[in-house]
């Protein structure tokens, strides 16, 4: 006949059908595979978020000191000429400038999309947008933006 006998389509040990799906007992004899290891917080952060991150709290703190001084001059300044408390008022927009480039710098950092493309031109956008507050305000804050630039730089160089 050529055929299988009866014997070779069933199973020896519990007499299922061979072709039957596994049981639960049956998957958990099946041999373990390696584990793979949680992605947490700590295994996808790299130099990049390090160099945002300094970049981002270095950034807000001189902000919120730009702005500490800026509003106190612009309260002295307020009753003298129209050209010194305009100044005092674009210096205060400076400071919040560099606040607010800081707060994207830092989102972009965190990784709110898995394109680096995108994540390292948001980090770059934003050391432009602090270097350009710094105009305005305070020269301290080169040092934030040139964090943000190394962060975005080392971001487009990586490879995946």
């Amino acid at each position: 006949m050529g055929g299988a006998s009866p014997e070779d389509k069933f199973c020896a040990n519990c007499g299922k059908p061979l072709d039957a799906a596994l049981t639960m007992m049956q998957e958990s004899n099946k041999a373990p595979q390696a584990p793979t290891p949680p992605l947490t917080l700590r295994s996808r952060l790299g130099p990049v978020f390090w160099f945002v991150l300094v970049g981002a709290i270095l950034g807000i703190l001189l902000g919120t000191l730009q702005i500490g001084i800026n509003v106190n001059e612009f309260l002295t300044l307020q009753l003298s000429s129209y050209d010194s408390t305009r100044l005092a008022l674009a210096f205060i927009a400076g400071s919040m400038g560099t606040i607010i480039f800081s707060i994207i710098g830092l989102i972009a950092g965190f990784g709110i999309t898995e394109e680096k493309v995108v994540r390292a031109s948001l980090i770059i956008l934003a050391g432009v947008g602090i270097l350009t507050c710094c105009f305005w305000g305070f020269w301290g804050t080169i040092l934030p933006a040139m964090l943000f630039f190394i962060g975005g730089a080392l971001l487009f160089l990586k490879k995946e």
